[in-house]
This record gives structure tokens, sequence and C-alpha cells, in this order.
């Protein structure tokens, strides 16, 4: 937890449409983008298009998501959650300088968080987050409300430890009984036409947008 910064602030939903935003999707892994819900940068939608989660509930390489600039690396390569529970993995594509600093669950079949690990130096986030709900949730209809317990945000200094260009965030989290993958899809897609449903599911960020950080000396980072 930490206190909030006085940057620049976007905030961010997932799944408003599971159909139309999933970008790929298998047994055991589903694609998804984000849209925004507030825009105090002027830059929302086009940082939106480079935020990515990936829910999943097998083994994953990240590496094929990254663009060209970025070489493979063993440790972008997400072992399988264990038997019931999920991987939520967070991704910022670039190009724009941003960081997502906040995370945020509403609802759905989900219980508690279990881990929480990152790409590495330069990503450092902790349970429960501060502000305790989706900044700007209130403005959708429903209204975005965060689970008790379901929620965590980079540690200080915020941005430097938020999810920059080219970096990841997994939030494994354990389902509630008797729920499984499949249960969770149809949460996500139910959050989308159905949001204040008690059984739906949707996901929030908050992204500090415009940083100062440059793109190609981050990716110049991410070869050492």
């Amino acid at each position: 937890m930490r206190a909030i910064s006085s940057r620049k602030l976007l905030s961010f939903l997932s799944a408003a449409m599971l159909a139309a935003t999933c970008q790929a999707v298998d047994a055991g892994m589903v694609t998804l983008d984000f849209t925004n819900i507030s825009n105090n940068s002027g830059q929302a939608a086009s940082v939106a298009s480079q935020l990515k989660l990936i829910v999943a509930d097998q083994a994953v390489d990240l590496n094929d998501l990254f663009p060209a600039d970025y070489i493979d690396d063993a440790a972008n390569e997400i072992a399988a959650p264990i038997a019931g529970h999920l991987s939520f993995i967070f991704l910022n594509l670039g190009p724009i300088a941003s960081s997502i600093c906040d995370v945020y669950f509403d609802s759905g079949p989900l219980q508690s968080i279990s881990s929480i690990f990152d790409s590495g130096a330069g990503v450092s986030f902790d349970d429960p987050a501060t502000p305790g709900d989706l900044p700007g949730g209130n403005s959708i209809t429903p209204q975005f409300d965060t689970s008790t317990g379901l929620s965590a945000d980079s540690n200080s200094p915020v941005s430097a430890n938020g999810v920059g260009l080219g970096e990841w965030l997994v939030i494994e989290l354990e389902l509630q009984p008797g729920e499984t993958y499949a249960t969770t899809l149809a949460a996500l897609v139910l959050g989308g036409t159905d949001g204040g449903n008690a059984d739906a599911l949707r996901i929030g960020l908050h992204v500090q947008a415009t940083i100062v950080r440059d793109a190609g000396r981050r990716i110049a980072d991410r070869r050492r």
C-alpha cells in the first residue's frame, strides 16, 4: 500500500464485452483488452491499446506478446497456476510511457489473492491497494465496487514500481469452491452485459500516464 500520487491518472476497465475485446482464446488462456473510463491525460484511448490482460489456467510464454525489440527471456515464461487457482497476467506493451499502478477486481468467482509476482527489477506490488476502490469507478453504471481483499498496487516510488513498458505483473487468485476457468470466462462475459450481477466479474486498472521515460532506453535496459 502507498500514498496516492499527484501525477496524471487514468482508469481502465477490462472485459466490457469479452467477445469484442478478446484477442486470443484457447483451452486454457484468453487475452483481453482494456477500455478507458477516465481520461485525465488526454491519452487514455492510446494507452488502453497497449495494456493487455491474460487469464490462464495453464503455463504462458509471454515472449511472443512483446514487440520484436524485446529479446526472448526465460523469465517471461509463466508457470501454470496450482489447482483451483487462475493467473491474471497484466502487460504493458508500449510504446507510450505509462505505468500500471493499481489493479482491482469486482465480484465474480474469485475468493482471494494467493500470490503476486512480476517481471523483476522495476516492478513491485503488494495488496491491498490504496485507494481501496477504482478511481472513476463510480462514474460508470453500474458502478465498480472492488471486492474485499481483491486489489493490489505498486509500492513507493509508485510510478517507478508499476508495470511500465515491456513489464508484466501476475496476480494468482484462488477461485471460490466449485468455480473453474470456464465459469470465470462466463463471469467476464456477464461483466460486459450485466456488471451489477453478483456473478459478474470486472477488472479495473489505475494507470499513471506520460511519465518521463524514454521507450528506446527502456528497450535497451530490457536487453541487458
